[in-house]
This record gives structure tokens, C-alpha cells and sequence, in this order.
């Protein structure tokens, strides 16, 4: 008996088990499949016209180049620039006012490729504040002397600009203020406001720029191999009121921005239909013995006897000659990236000379054009009138270093474009991937491993007690239940009765050999009750009708139910006697097919 007690504690706890993991399982389910997804490259055969192709240039030629000798002593040298260059320029300093971003074009079907790493021919822009190169210069007092800005004669290709404002203020110290120039003396480029007529007239210079593509006029570029052309600017304190002391005592700044030929190393990819791009390495070398004048070609007819030729040198050689010669491509070197690029990279002649022309020819050193005046009427703020277009951007944007950059990033782009073989790439497309993490199934295994153990005993343990199996029917407990006796007492006692004297009650589960039964304490006749109802006498009669024989009881069936270790049964420290319910045996198959006959 010890034994089998031990055994159903045992069985039950196993239940319980079961129970417990199953309130486990549902996050271990959730964590055996995960998914992800991954970008897998494409057949390329699959792809037919379709491949993803980006902008690269090993070969730029654009523009065009007329030479004319006709009825002139020097040869007249007429270009037009590619319309793309000209375009991408502008664009570019539209784009830095709008803070937008340009891209080049690419072709790409999924929305997602990739490029290895390739070369193009590019323009690359660098900026330096030359502001420490200015000089001061100031009048004593108001004259009528006319400060003008020298120009070389020599100098074709540099031009100069002059931005001017009005100012009410201005006319409250004509007499008093010591209005200064500024002056850049490598390139004799004065920044001046002591002229008389201008003071008279409450004008003030606040921009003064030139462009120049003669290295040689530049501070920072004068080793550049690649200049195309620099701008330089000198910029009037706009801090403070035009005309004032703290204005007159401002110091002016200076820049120098240069737009340089190069060979730029990109990497590219999509992702999602935007394009990512990296410059990886970037140089501004000439191919040794590249862009020398033709050596089978006569050029005498070109100059006149007695003026300077400059040829140039296999060592040096820059972009800008005073003189024109008929020469070869111009041929960046591939080998200053140190990187694993080869092949040629050139521009032609018309390309270089339209290109040059056109960004020396952005500010003109005609006075009518060139100035930009701000006129003023009273309170009204200032009018601001721009005699070049190229001059409003450089003097409303501050930051020439943003502004050239974006420049040079346009100019880029419609070279990459204008290439005639455009990089090929890869494509790619999303694959979603299932991963099966079978370390998570043990708990779910184990889980059906242990429930059907515990199915399986439970079963075994029914069919060793003859026990009756019922499906979703109350007929069994009410069989195998209280006696007859028991049952009438407790359908005579009230439902609020049963209630007050429920917890009283003592009842035990006991195994007999003829099956399981309820037993109970003397003292507690009714332990368990119902509600009465008019068809009670009726439910009875079924119940005894029902009810299957009873057999005589074992004298070894009696039960003693110890009474809890308190109140005055723990004080006696005795047990006393209880009488059992008679425990009901298992059913023969004659009778239980006769009581379900009766509920069909």
C-alpha cells in the first residue's frame, strides 16, 4: 500500500511537470526557425541588356576649337565649351545654394549593385585662405584721388570683378572715416574704397574677384600640372554697418579656389535605388611626355618670328601656355594613385582649350560688366545688382570651400557621363534565408517525450483498477461516488449549510481491492452537497436504477483517517475510527453497455 501511495504521488507529479513545461514551450517553438535575408548576386547571363552600368571616362572629348589666322598677325583661337560642362558648372553652384546633392547617372534593374573598384577622369576643387597675404592701404583724408586696379597686359586668361554697396550710413563719415584697400600683390587685385566718386556717391566694395589659369598668378597652385583655372576673392567685413568705424577697422579676407584635372578612384554601390559613392584615392599627374606640341605637324605659321614659344618639357608641363600649339592628348598618370589601376586616361586638346575658356571668361575685366552696385533709397535695405552671374553665388554663399566642392562634384559627373564605356557592375537581389536552430527542440521533445510517459501510465494505472473509462460525462463520479445513504443526507441539507460545514469535512481517496472510494469521518455524515430541485426524487430513482450491486465489505477494507496534529485529537494523541463508503467494483461489460443504453 506504501508502495502504490508513492507510486500515484509520483504519477501526479509527473503531470504537474508536464503541466509547468508546457507554459515554457511556446517561446523555445518561436526561437527554432529565424529568417534573414541577403543580397546574392545575379547571373549575368540572365540579365541580357539589362546590367548594371555606372559613368567612368578614360577618354574626354568635348567642345570645339577653331584656329583662324586670317588677316591678323597672332592666331585667333576660337572654342565652345561642351554643353555639359558648361551646364554641370552652374548646376553646381545652384546645387551648393540649395544644399542638394548631384549623382551620376547609373543603371541598376533590382535596385541593388555594386561596382568594383574603378578610375575616371575627374575635376577635383581645393580651397585656401589666403587672407594673410592682404594689404592694408588707407588715405589720410578724403581727395579726389582715383585708386584703380592694375591689370597686365600680358595676362590674357586673368580677368577681375568688383562687387559694390550703398549705404545710408555712409554719407555720416564721408569726412571722417579712413576707408581702406585691400590688395593681393601677386596678382595686383585691389579690393578698394577710396576712390573720391565712390565715396561721394556712398559706395562701397565688398567683393573683388579675378580668375586666372597661369599657375604661376596663383599661391597654392603654382606646381599644379592639372589647373584649369582658380578663382580668387577679397571679401569686405560684412559684420558690421557699411561705412562705420568698426567696419572701416575690419580686416578683409581672402581666398583661392582651384578647379584641377584628376583621376578620382571610386567605389559605388545601390542600395535600394540610392546610390552610395566613395572616392577611395585621388591624383593630379601628368603622363611624362604627354601634351607636347604635334611633333610632325608645321607650326611656324602659328606665331610670328621673335615671339616666345612655350613648348614645354617632358619633366614639367602644365595645362596653361601663353602661346597656342597644335599638341597631343593629355594623359594623367594612373600610377600616382598607387592602386591597382591601369590603362590610359586623356583629354583631348579642343576639350582642355574650350573648358579653360570658358571658366577664365566667368569674370570679364570690363568695368561696365564686371562692377555689381548696391543702390539704396532711405530706410529700404540694399539693392544689389550683379554685372556677372558668377558673382552673386560667391558673394551670397561664405563658404567657397562648399560651393567649389559642389562644383567640381558637377563637372565630375558630366565627364563620367559623357564616357563611352560606362563601368559594368553586378546585380543583385534580396534572397530570404530559414535557419533551423535545433538546440531549441529539446524542450519541446522533452515535453512530448514526458507527456507521453505520463499518458502512457496513466492508462496502465486505469487498467490495473479496473476502473471505468468515461469520456467527458459526469456519469462515473456520480456512480463511483458516495453511497446512497451519504448522497440522501446530503441532498436533505441546505446549499448554505454545505457551505459552513465544507471546510469541516474530511474526506480520503482510498484504494480497495475491488477498486478506488471515497471515504469520510463519522462526525461528518455530509461533505459534499447540491442544490435541491423539484426532480430530485426522480434523479434518485435513476441513480438506484443505475447503480450496479454492491458487494459485502472486507473486513480489510476499513479505514482509520488520522485527525490533524491540533485541537484536542493532537492533544489525546490518538486516531479514532472512521466508517468507509462502501466502495464500488468495476463494472462488468454487461452492465456498462446497459447504463449507456440509457443515455442514447
Amino acid at each position: 500500500m506504501k508502495w502504490r501511495l508513492t507510486y500515484l504521488r509520483h504519477l501526479v507529479s509527473a503531470g504537474a511537470l508536464v503541466i509547468a513545461l508546457g507554459f515554457m514551450i511556446e517561446p523555445f517553438l518561436q526561437a527554432i526557425i529565424s529568417d534573414y535575408e541577403r543580397l546574392v548576386d545575379m547571373d549575368a547571363s540572365t540579365l541580357n541588356n539589362s546590367r548594371a552600368t555606372i559613368g567612368k571616362s578614360s577618354r574626354f572629348d568635348g567642345g570645339t576649337q577653331c584656329v583662324s589666322k586670317y588677316q591678323s598677325r597672332y592666331p585667333k583661337v576660337e572654342t565652345t565649351p561642351d554643353f555639359a560642362i558648361s551646364a554641370s558648372f552652374f548646376d553646381g553652384l545652384n546645387t551648393a545654394a540649395t544644399h542638394g546633392y548631384q549623382n551620376v547617372s547609373f543603371t541598376c534593374m533590382s535596385g541593388n549593385c555594386t561596382w568594383g573598384e574603378y578610375a575616371s577622369i575627374a575635376i577635383r576643387s581645393t580651397c585656401f585662405d589666403i587672407s594673410s597675404h592682404l594689404k592694408r592701404t588707407n588715405l589720410e583724408e578724403s581727395t579726389d584721388t582715383t585708386t584703380s586696379i592694375s591689370r597686365k597686359a600680358s595676362q590674357a586668361t586673368r580677368n577681375t570683378e568688383t562687387v559694390d554697396t550703398r549705404s545710408p550710413a555712409a554719407s555720416q563719415t564721408q569726412s571722417s572715416a579712413k576707408w581702406p584697400d585691400w590688395t593681393l600683390e601677386h596678382l595686383n587685385l585691389t579690393l578698394s574704397n577710396t576712390a573720391a566718386k565712390w565715396r561721394e556717391a556712398n559706395t562701397f566694395s565688398v567683393l573683388q574677384a579675378a580668375v586666372v589659369a597661369d599657375p604661376n598668378l596663383t599661391l597654392n597652385f603654382k606646381d599644379s600640372q592639372t589647373l584649369l583655372a582658380a578663382f580668387t576673392t577679397i571679401r569686405a567685413d560684412d559684420s558690421s554697418v557699411l561705412g562705420s568705424a568698426d567696419w572701416d577697422a575690419a580686416p578683409a579676407s581672402a581666398m583661392e579656389c582651384g578647379l584641377e584635372l584628376s583621376l578620382n578612384v571610386y567605389n559605388s554601390s545601390v542600395v535600394n535605388n540610392v546610390l552610395v559613392e566613395h572616392i577611395l584615392a585621388s591624383a593630379s599627374h601628368k603622363v611624362p611626355g604627354s601634351w607636347l606640341p604635334l611633333a610632325n605637324f608645321n607650326q611656324d605659321d602659328l606665331h610670328p618670328d621673335g615671339l616666345e614659344v612655350d613648348p614645354g618639357t617632358l619633366e614639367s608641363n602644365s595645362i596653361y601656355h601663353h602661346t597656342f600649339l597644335y599638341r597631343d592628348d593629355y594623359a594623367l598618370d594612373p600610377d600616382a594613385l598607387q592602386r591597382n589601376i591601369s590603362g590610359q586616361f586623356k583629354i583631348t586638346q579642343r576639350t582642355i582649350q574650350s573648358t579653360v575658356d570658358f571658366l577664365t571668361s566667368l569674370i570679364r575685366p570690363d568695368n561696365d560688366n564686371a562692377t555689381v552696385k548696391a543702390v539704396t533709397q532711405g530706410d529700404q535695405p540694399a539693392l544689389y545688382i550683379y554685372g556677372s552671374p558668377i558673382l552673386q553665388p560667391l558673394f551670397s554663399q561664405t563658404d567657397l570651400n562648399t560651393t567649389f566642392d559642389a562644383v567640381a562634384r558637377g563637372m565630375s559627373n558630366a565627364i563620367r557621363n559623357l564616357g563611352a564605356e560606362p563601368m559594368l557592375g553586378t546585380t543583385q537581389h534580396l534572397v530570404r534565408y530559414y535557419q533551423v536552430r535545433w538546440a531549441f527542440l529539446a524542450l519541446p521533445l522533452s515535453l512530448i517525450t514526458i507527456g507521453t510517459i505520463f499518458f502512457i501510465l496513466s492508462i496502465i494505472d486505469a487498467h490495473r483498477a479496473k476502473v471505468p473509462n468515461w469520456k467527458a460525462n459526469s456519469i462515473a463520479t456520480m456512480v463511483h461516488g458516495p453511497d446512497e445513504l451519504l448522497q440522501r443526507e446530503l441532498r436533505t441539507k441546505s446549499h448554505a449549510h454545505s457551505l459552513a460545514i465544507a471546510s469541516e469535512t474530511l474526506a480520503k481517496l482510498e484504494w480497495f481491492p475491488d477498486g478506488y472510494a471515497l471515504t469520510a469521518g463519522q462526525q461528518s455524515a455530509a461533505k459534499i452537497s447540491r442544490p435541491t430541485t423539484p426532480v430530485r426524487d426522480e434523479e434518485e430513482h435513476e441513480m438506484g436504477a443505475m447503480r450496479p450491486p454492491t458487494s459485502p465489505q472486507t473486513p480489510g477494507s476499513n479505514v482509520t483517517l488520522v485527525e490533524p496534529q491540533s485541537g484536542v485529537g493532537a492533544e489525546r494523541g490518538g486516531s479514532r475510527p472512521v466508517s468507509p463508503i462502501s466502495p464500488r467494483p468495476a463494472w462488468s461489460s454487461n452492465q456498462l453497455q446497459g447504463v449507456m443504453s440509457s443515455f442514447r
